[in-house]
């Protein structure tokens, strides 16, 4: 066991491995021995090299590094500090009066600090001492080498791929290898020099096999044609042949399928039912009763099936060896051709730095730079692979001051060719190893969690190596966490139940999705009404991360929580250039670029940044509008020609309304994001790269072929708001959020990979790739190569369970298919979970829970259901929020978008999604009476969910026992206690049964007769607070004939300009009875303890106040539209009955009508309101 490290007195000289797990204060650790070479050694920040492996890591060191000068800076000076270490270097230091002057010394410099990348480090060297590297001056670092590679590779193709036998160049056809394909897999292990590669060449071509596979067809096609009946006669009446194989409906096709082969041309082709006619076929299906039928044919077959067997095998070997070749021509000719074309990339920096160092000249250039760099720190060691470890061990050798920091628990990035293997040997050259072991991230509850969910296992990683220490928790006390008021265990095991079935991965993810927005609402408030409090302070969306494996799922889940109104913003690593905007941007750049070209046109007209369908492009062109798109494609052409691209872009843009269009569809924030950031990176192309429209458009179809690799290609976060993160694991590595959720965990990618890649057993420095499954040594090395992955996968569980401060959930289960998963691999280490089924799974994570002194909570998860449309989150500083004046300013150029009511009742028409409607206004003044029953009900959005739910799902005409059933499992589900049952259940039954006014009640209705949370889209050509108010200043209102002043006050206020589009929303039941129509809507709203509280007066005023009014006018226009659609003969006068809100708290408990708004405006208005809002205009 290695010994913590102590910061004061940690030996500076020589070469020391710190060993440092997650939360433990690895930066902190590295500016604390940045500050001691400065003050103790006296070494100026020139002289102290800090390498980590991102622009991002760098950016942090460089500032936190900067701060601890600072920091020490005036402890010196004042003699104080809250900073142990510091307090310790203080009592430490003789001279404080020359440690002050060097720190001085060290900030006035300090922009001089070489903080590095790995590639700035190497390239910096290059540069400084390009003479001594014998490396060439002047040539262009970029950061995309795909387009070389391929050029390279491209080359190969060429002058080998004529020369493999047709039956090769066949299997290539048919896999669909080509230039692009080939050169992805040689790109991908190029760098891998110390490898061995199976195959590594390969047989000649057996020419006189392949005649003999000709000579063997033509014999059995002759005899096949002339005896085909006979052979199925004997097959069919010898007794020692499996009818059941053999029977009637399968042997004439079989017959049929060989005839068709016989009859051919291709003797290579052979379908596989051929065997069936073979000897060896015959005996496969022997009975045991008697011979088995003889003929010439059954021997033919044999010798024929072998031979195109031992074909296929040298097509197999000839292919694999085409494959490698690429590998090692690339090695060979991609630095010349670099070379040729004055280019260099990032990669490349580094293999020229140790090929420079291994070079006669190597020594000098070392001593050179241990000259100029009298200590080093390396971060993040584990993320390095050979090549990187062996610049470092020639730079500083055996005695020279190098700290190397890491955590071979957290290597996770193989596939960008880091290698743990090499942490593991540079950890044995090193000196002398210490460790950070206190964990300053995590509260100690869920330090406690993970050290029990690691630590119950004798080897969790699988390499003798990499050992698990448990963490020591740092913080002083466990800091607060409570949901509901109460604080329990911080690592939640939520174990998916398999029931009796199946399980797949894909229910279990949709399981786990559900789940998890169902728990994110409850954290913020969405559902029970309070957030979440962390350290006494509300959660927020921000705090709380995802952490998704594949972009689907992370799209999926995105798209389930903005269906809540849970804002969700995507980390995404992927390539911009692999986005669908990447591609439609191409089609619209091609059509501008050459304009003549009619269906490059039509391709632009028909992407959604346009927006045009089938029809209307054939309407286009059969009317005038052809015209007048070729003039704006053409004046987007001689803009681009005259002005650049990035003019004509923002022309573009606006001109074409792209910008509204792509916010108004689905992930339209993302969309938008993903094409300005094209657009941006295509101008930067423009500017340095001189392009014009050709060379712009042929750089973009480069980056679709190639997709970029740097990491300003990225995709950006589509917003900074206050949103949950969803995120990779890997994109997480080195963040930290108070809230993580780890939902799919237990799925495995990649199991299908033929290529098997491993570390020779004896030599972990060495790699073995093998990807011939024919070769004897396949099979250990394909088991190698899994035990590696599975390995990985467990590490990338640990990285994703220590990101979370206060609440990690992770997702587990007897699932089918995620044997070797990284949970599956921890928990489960010696059988598959899905063969544990519920219970066997339980016992083993409940034994967790059990021995975590209370930081571990298991919680199943079952099929929810799905969430119902009740279920919304809103911000809870939007709860109770009123009307606002809104200062109107012009908008005559008004942008396309989706509205609802809640957009346009606060006057902001920014297209959000609309919600369906919940209970905002809560009291409307002090209550004079003490509250009982319902009254005494709580108060707010979760009520209103609860009601809306409850009143969803109930019918209204079965029986009190059955809608009592769904009272009490929504009351748990939305976390009311069953206290409150009888009270919900009475004022459910209340409603129901109470008279509408309408010469009926609820419970008369039949339930095919009713649609709850109708959801619609009406047209809007054009709409303005002012067209509105002017429309029911003329046409007036239900209530009272003539607008209320308030009412007329209430629409001036909104104050928005013009707005087109859709108006959306959800209405909350439309019902029909006696062949009328009605809306209604839930309303839980409290206006007081009595039940007068709930009589005209306190309704209508709680109907202004809200808006209620306006929004009942334009579900009406809604509705008006949609039946006069539908219904032949359809008439507002005898089809529409009226709308009613329903204050529930107030229904039955006083007078009639108690509780009951009703309306049935005018037809003439509501026929006025649709018109305005299809039309533009009142006709």
């Amino acid at each position: 066991m290695r010994k913590p490290l102590d910061l004061l007195r940690a030996r500076l000289k020589g070469s020391t491995l710190i060993e440092a797990s997650a939360g433990t204060g690895k930066t902190y650790s590295l500016a604390a021995l940045f500050l001691r070479y400065i003050v103790e050694e006296g070494f100026k920040v020139e002289e102290i090299l800090v390498v980590t492996f991102t622009e991002a890591a760098t950016e942090e060191l460089r500032g936190r590094i900067r701060a601890r000068l600072k920091e020490a800076l005036a402890l010196f000076a004042v003699g104080e500090s809250d900073d142990e270490f510091l307090k310790g270097l203080l009592a430490k230091c003789v001279d404080h009066e020359l440690a002050r002057r060097r720190i001085v010394r060290a900030l006035a410099s300090f922009d001089e600090a070489p903080i590095f990348t790995i590639h700035s480090f190497c390239g910096r060297v290059l540069a400084q001492s390009a003479f001594e590297c014998g490396a060439p001056f002047e040539r262009e670092v970029s950061g995309d080498s795909s387009s070389a590679l391929e050029e390279v590779v491209g080359d190969y193709w060429r002058v080998t791929v004529g020369n493999l036998p047709v039956l090769v160049k066949r299997r290539l056809q048919e896999k669909r290898i080509g230039v692009g394909e080939l050169s992805k897999f040689a790109g991908k292990w190029r760098a891998r020099q110390n490898m061995t590669l199976i195959p590594d060449g390969g047989d000649p071509w057996p020419e006189s096999l392949e005649g003999s596979v000709k000579s063997l067809f033509e014999s059995f096609s002759s005899l096949w044609l002339e005896s085909r009946g006979e052979v199925a006669r004997l097959i069919q009446e010898s007794p020692a042949v499996n009818k059941r194989s053999y029977s009637r409906k399968n042997l004439p096709r079989w017959v049929d399928l060989v005839t068709s082969y016989a009859a051919g041309s291709d003797p290579f082709s052979a379908p596989e039912e051929l065997l069936r006619f073979s000897n060896s076929g015959l005996e496969d299906k022997r009975t045991g009763e008697g011979a088995l039928p003889v003929h010439k044919i059954f021997d033919l077959a044999e010798e024929l099936v072998l031979a195109i067997a031992s074909l296929e095998r040298a097509v197999n070997q000839t292919l694999l060896s085409f494959k490698m070749g690429a590998i090692k021509y690339l090695r060979e000719h991609l630095p010349k051709w670099k070379s040729e074309h004055r280019l260099r990339h990032f990669d490349d920096l580094i293999l020229e730095l140790r090929d420079a160092l291994a070079s006669d000249g190597g020594e000098a250039l070392a001593v050179q730079l241990r000259s100029r760099y009298r200590a080093a720190l390396i971060d993040e060691f584990q993320d390095t692979d050979p090549v990187q470890y062996e610049i470092f061990s020639r730079i500083f050798g055996a005695g020279h001051p190098l700290f190397i920091i890491g955590d071979p628990k957290q290597a996770i990035y193989s596939f960008r060719g880091a290698d743990v293997y090499t942490y593991m040997h540079a950890a044995k050259e090193t000196e002398q190893a210490n460790t950070l072991d206190k964990n300053y991230r995590s509260s100690p509850a869920l330090v406690r969690g993970v050290n029990t969910l690691f630590g119950a296992y004798e080897n969790p990683f699988l390499v003798e190596e990499i050992k698990f220490e448990p963490a020591i928790p740092g913080l002083d006390g466990d800091p607060s966490f409570t949901v509901d008021g109460v604080e329990d265990a911080p690592l939640k095991v939520c174990h998916i139940l398999r029931g009796d079935g199946k399980l797949s991965t894909a229910d279990a993810a949709r399981r786990a999705m559900e789940y998890v927005t169902a728990e994110i609402l409850t954290l913020l408030g969405g559902v029970d009404g309070e957030a979440a409090l962390a350290d006494g302070k509300p959660l927020r969306a921000e705090d709380i991360a995802v952490l998704s494996n594949t972009h689907d799922n992370a799209r999926a889940l995105q798209g389930m929580l903005l269906s809540r109104g849970v804002p969700a913003v995507i980390y995404d690593s992927e390539s911009v250039f692999s986005s669908s905007e990447a591609r439609e941007l191409y089609l619209l750049l091609r059509a501008i670029e050459e304009p003549g070209y009619m269906n490059g046109v039509r391709g632009a007209l028909a992407t959604s940044l346009i927006g045009l369908d089938a029809r209307q492009i054939k309407a286009v062109e059969e009317g005038e509008g052809w015209e007048e798109w070729l003039l704006r494609v053409l004046f987007y052409h001689r803009l681009w020609h005259e002005r650049g691209f990035i003019q004509m872009s923002r022309a573009l843009i606006d001109g074409e309304g792209i910008r509204a269009r792509l916010l108004a569809s689905d992930g339209g924030e993302r969309r938008l994001t993903n094409l300005l950031h094209i657009v941006e990176l295509l101008g930067h192309a423009a500017v340095e790269g001189k392009l014009g429209a050709a060379g712009v458009t042929k750089h973009l179809a480069a980056k679709l072929a190639h997709g970029g690799k740097s990491e300003e290609h990225e995709m950006r976060i589509e917003s900074d708001a206050n949103a949950v993160r969803i995120l990779t694991v890997h994109k997480s590595k080195g963040l930290e959020y108070p809230v993580v959720f780890v939902p799919f965990s237990y799925e495995v990618m990649g199991r299908r990979a033929v290529e098997a890649f491993c570390h020779d057993p004896s030599d972990s420095m060495k790699g073995i790739l093998n990807i011939d499954p024919d070769s004897p040594e396949y099979p250990e090395h394909r088991e190698a190569a899994l035990a590696e992955q599975r390995a990985e996968r467990v590490r990338a569980l640990y990285v994703a369970l220590t990101r979370g401060s206060r609440r990690t959930y992770f997702f587990c289960g007897p699932i089918d298919g995620s044997e070797g998963s990284g949970v599956a691999t921890l928990l489960t280490p010696e059988s598959d979970p899905a063969q544990l089924g519920d219970d066997g799974y339980s016992t083993i994570v409940e034994g967790l829970a059990e021995g975590s002194s209370g930081s571990i909570e298991v919680r199943p998860v079952g099929p929810l259901g799905g969430l119902p449309p009740s279920c919304i989150y809103q911000p809870a500083g939007e709860k109770a929020e009123a009307l606002r004046v809104r200062i109107p300013r012009a908008n005559h150029s008004a942008r396309w978008s989706v509205e609802s009511f809640s957009s346009i009742s606060k006057g902001a028409h920014s297209g959000l999604k609309e919600r369906p409607d919940r209970d905002e206004f809560t009291s409307q003044g002090g209550d004079s009476e003490e509250a009982e029953g319902i009254f005494a009900f709580p108060k707010g959005a979760r009520a209103g969910n609860l009601f809306h739910a409850i009143l969803e799902e109930v019918s209204f005409t079965g029986g009190a026992k059955d809608r009592l059933h769904e009272v009490r499992r929504n009351l748990g589900r939305f976390g009311f206690g069953a206290e409150w049952e009888s009270v919900v259940a009475d004022s459910i039954e209340r409603t129901l049964a109470a008279p509408l006014g309408w010469g009926f009640s609820l419970s008369d209705l039949d339930d095919r007769d009713r649609v709850s949370e109708l959801e619609f889209f009406l047209p809007m050509k054009y709409l303005s607070s002012s067209a509105l108010s002017d429309l029911f200043a003329r046409y007036g209102t239900d209530f009272g004939g003539e607008p209320s002043l308030d009412f007329l006050e209430t629409i001036a206020k909104l104050g928005f300009g013009v707005v087109r589009g859709y108006l959306r929303g959800f209405i909350d039941l439309t019902f029909r009875h006696g062949g009328r129509y009605y809306i209604v809507d839930w309303k839980s709203n409290h206006l007081g303890n009595t039940a007068a509280d709930y009589g005209y007066e306190g309704m209508a005023l709680a109907m202004n106040r809200s808006g209620y009014h306006l929004q009942y006018h334009l579900y009406l226009a809604a509705l008006h539209r949609y039946l006069a659609a539908r219904l032949p003969g359809y008439s507002y006068a005898e089809c529409f009955g009226g709308v009613a809100y329903l204050f529930l708290r107030g229904i039955g408990r006083g007078e009639a009508g108690c509780g009951i708004y009703r309306a049935r405006p005018a037809k003439e208005l509501i026929v006025a309101l649709a018109d305005l809002l299809m039309d533009g205009e009142v006709k």
